[in-house]
């Protein structure tokens, strides 16, 4: 019985990853234009899933002596990989339905908006981290989430005509985290 509610609670977690997406998709259908939303929109869930892992990994302890330690790793498994499939969602709509899948003119486009570079750098991070996130080598290769996040939120409020107070909380948040886990990572030794 205990084994069926372990499966029953990660179901649960896969359903409500995906409900923002079926969100998205029923207010795209009532729209006349819908790149601009869905761009937007499903980026905005890729940034948020960030700040859910964040949070996640920064109450660990606490959050480990409530669950077991293999739903843990299952949550923080779903949310990295849900904020990888939502920045892919995320581009897709830009390739497909903004650009024609003219990849000359993205290529134009990255070098000419700095933020899509920062955007496409992050993304390459996050596939390296969804690549190895199923093998042995993710504890060598997940802290470079730190630097996908930073980069994320730089690309979330570079990408804004008028930074909201929403960006610039993001922002913060990230740069915070970073310099959070650099000095608890690099802590200086005792010198006897």
């Amino acid at each position: 019985m205990r084994k069926f509610g372990f499966y029953l609670i990660r179901v649960i977690l896969v359903i409500i990853l995906f409900v923002p997406l079926a969100y998205i998709i029923f207010n795209a259908l009532q729209m006349a234009v819908i790149d601009k939303y869905l761009i937007h929109s499903l980026g905005d869930v890729s940034i948020y899933l960030c700040i859910f892992l964040m949070i996640v990994n920064l109450i660990a302890k606490p959050l480990i002596s409530l669950i077991t330690f293999s739903l843990f790793k299952f949550i923080n498994k779903i949310a990295g990989i849900g904020a990888f499939v939502y920045a892919i969602l995320h581009i897709l709509p830009y390739v497909i339905l903004q650009q024609h899948l003219l990849f000359g003119n993205i290529g134009a486009e990255l070098w000419d908006r700095g933020y899509l570079l920062i955007g496409l750098l992050a993304l390459i991070i996050f596939l390296i981290l969804f690549i190895f996130s199923f093998t042995k080598i993710f504890i060598k290769v997940s802290p470079l989430f730190q630097m996908a996040f930073v980069l994320s939120s730089m690309h979330f409020v570079l990408s804004l005509k008028q930074v909201t107070f929403e960006a610039k909380i993001i922002l913060i948040i990230s740069i915070v985290y970073m310099a959070y886990k650099y000095l608890k990572t690099n802590k200086p030794k005792n010198i006897k």
